[in-house]
């Protein structure tokens, strides 16, 4: 499944109500918020969001476009672990250096088994 542009988080609010309201997990190199939406009974779209926040404490533009990179690859690969709506925020720290993409992945999974995605 492809990563497409109305998947990213875009907007300030949507920023702001995901990290008050969603489910908060710290993974050492990054924290990952989840927030699921609300189904409604006649809208049976699927729309998953991701939003990333590296900022320039992790390094230069290259770092963090890097950062960005492999953790939208992360999620496009498994996507279907997720609902069918909600908003994922993942807020990169500058020990994300540190690890290895299996290790961030492997982070990434155990952190998405722990939230409460019901």
């Amino acid at each position: 499944m492809r990563f497409r542009p109305g998947q990213r988080l875009r907007t300030r609010a949507d920023f702001d109500r995901s990290r008050r309201d969603g489910f908060r997990a710290d993974c050492g190199a990054f924290i990952l918020r989840i927030l699921p939406l609300r189904v409604e009974p006649v809208e049976s779209t699927v729309l998953r969001r991701l939003g990333v926040i590296a900022s320039r404490r992790v390094g230069n533009a290259v770092k963090r476009n890097r950062a960005k990179r492999q953790f939208r690859e992360m999620f496009r690969l498994n996507q279907d672990r997720l609902p069918p709506r909600c908003d994922v925020i993942i807020i990169v720290r500058t020990q994300y250096a540190d690890f290895a993409y299996k290790d961030l992945e492997e982070r990434y999974l155990r952190a998405l088994g722990k939230c409460k995605l019901t």
